[in-house]
């Protein structure tokens, strides 16, 4: 599955993780300029893929920022759902998502909590430290 052009931002990092009954997956990791790529297939039972981006301008005057999307997602909610009780409604270390894609999945139950920074979600009934 090789990378779109498209998704090859500027000074952007991002890390994909695959929700899955199971747990978070990770998937595709794409260092800043494209420098390392680890692409990884979403599992078969994939229920919700979501990117965590991370822009480091290389302008000192801009500010970096942090911001989630989804990027695929099943159309069965209660299963989503169910997951994420247990999973978490966001992987661990994930900043909160964006308004734009928030605004994109109007179906997703859990949207109030995604928009919460980590320290603000709760982690998920089956997580363990």
């Amino acid at each position: 599955m090789a990378v779109p052009k498209e998704d090859w931002l500027k000074d952007t990092a991002w890390t994909e993780m695959h929700l899955t009954s199971t747990g978070w997956r990770r998937g595709t990791i794409r260092a800043e300029k494209g420098r390392f790529e680890n692409e990884v297939d979403p599992p078969p039972d994939c229920l919700m893929t979501v990117r965590s981006l991370h822009r480091i301008p290389s302008n000192p005057q801009e500010k970096p920022t942090e911001w989630s999307e989804i990027r695929s997602r099943v159309l069965d909610m209660e299963r989503i759902e169910q997951a994420q009780d247990n999973w978490g409604v966001l992987p661990r270390h994930a900043p909160p998502l964006s308004t734009k894609s928030a605004s994109e999945h109007p179906a997703l139950k859990n949207l109030p909590a995604m928009r919460l920074s980590e320290s603000r979600r709760s982690l998920g009934r089956r997580i363990r430290w």
